[in-house]
């Protein structure tokens, strides 16, 4: 599962640079724990919010791709990217399926409609996650409320960081 986040706009002390922060958990039936987070500014200027959100989750997908073949690597022994490479491969796709949790309504629709954003950057980036997504290597992207997205805190100033600490804390990440 991956919660990703971006803040677009003036959060920086130069006033318009947009920042973008996502955390990736192994979440199991009980418990789940944090494999990587990032907190960065984007290295490129965005126009809109959605253009902002669009890049944190497509950082935070290619991350938790990266994580889920390091895992079944270590695990299984096998070097799944020989196997991935060349042939469509399933199997590590069902056994770790990746999640991804935004608080944009819009992307969330933009990925999961035909929807056509204006920027020809969100398009390339919509096209990535909409492929991401029916190829399965990811399983669904959800809109969750803002006061439930754990990556603010990575984003945000002032956010409350009990909801991610409380998960930390007790691994129960349906906080």
């Amino acid at each position: 599962s991956s919660g990703i986040n971006a803040e677009y706009g003036g959060n920086l002390p130069d006033g318009f640079s947009s920042t973008q922060g996502h955390v990736i958990f192994l979440a199991g039936r009980s418990r789940a724990h944090i494999l990587a987070w990032s907190s960065t500014k984007i290295k490129r200027v965005v126009r809109s919010a959605i253009a902002a959100e669009t890049s944190a989750l497509c950082e935070a997908v290619e991350e938790a791709e990266e994580l889920r073949l390091n895992l079944i690597e270590t695990y299984t022994g096998r070097d799944i990217r020989k196997e991935v490479i060349g042939r469509s491969s399933d199997s590590h796709k069902k056994l770790l399926p990746i999640v991804a949790f935004t608080d944009s309504q819009s992307l969330e629709k933009c990925v999961k409609t035909s929807n056509r954003p204006s920027d020809k950057k969100v398009r390339v980036d919509i096209a990535f996650l909409r492929q991401a997504v029916s190829q399965g290597y990811v399983s669904d992207i959800l809109w969750v409320p803002t006061e439930k997205q754990l990556a603010d805190v990575l984003t945000k100033r002032g956010v409350n960081s009990a909801n991610i600490l409380q998960v930390m804390s007790t691994g129960n990440i349906r906080c």
